[in-house]
């Protein structure tokens, strides 16, 4: 018994294929920044300590664009100002209660937050990550990736 298996419009997959390989950086970029913006909003909203708002408000930042380096995309995100690493690394940021270690009574302190406020919503958003990248490359490539698979 013999079977014949025959594949028809290979072509024009293997063009579309490489169509959406030139997009596909770009896309991937626009997926990062996405992934990005989502673990920022999550560190702004419950995790990072307040006191005047400045870090958490001015500080904040995501690139607006990727940067892609051969087969390589990668986006910056985080916190700049002065005083970021320390209050990110302080175990006290945002518990302090208005006291410090010696006593002293502070003028004002973070009365909310916590420190590693930008690592526990990296860590937290591993899960299921690369599902939500690869949902958003597909959706930056307007569904046309499965579409070429699937007779679209």
């Amino acid at each position: 018994m013999d079977a014949r298996v025959t594949v028809a419009g290979l072509d024009s997959v293997l063009k579309a294929l490489a169509n959406y390989a030139e997009s596909l950086p770009e896309a991937a970029g626009q997926a990062l920044f996405e992934e990005a913006n989502d673990i920022k909003n999550q560190s702004q909203a419950r995790f990072v300590p307040v006191d005047t708002g400045e870090l958490r408000q001015e500080h904040a930042f995501v690139d607006e664009s990727a940067k892609i380096e051969g087969d390589r995309v990668s986006i910056e995100f985080g916190y700049t100002g002065p005083y970021a690493a320390s209050v990110h690394e302080n175990p006290r940021a945002g518990k302090t209660g208005g006291t410090s270690p010696t006593g002293k009574k502070y003028k004002h302190w973070a009365t909310i937050g916590q420190f590693k406020f930008l690592e526990i919503p990296v860590l937290q958003a591993q899960a299921g990550q690369l599902q939500r990248i690869a949902n958003r490359i597909r959706n930056a490539l307007g569904g046309k990736l499965s579409a070429t698979f699937y007779g679209g």
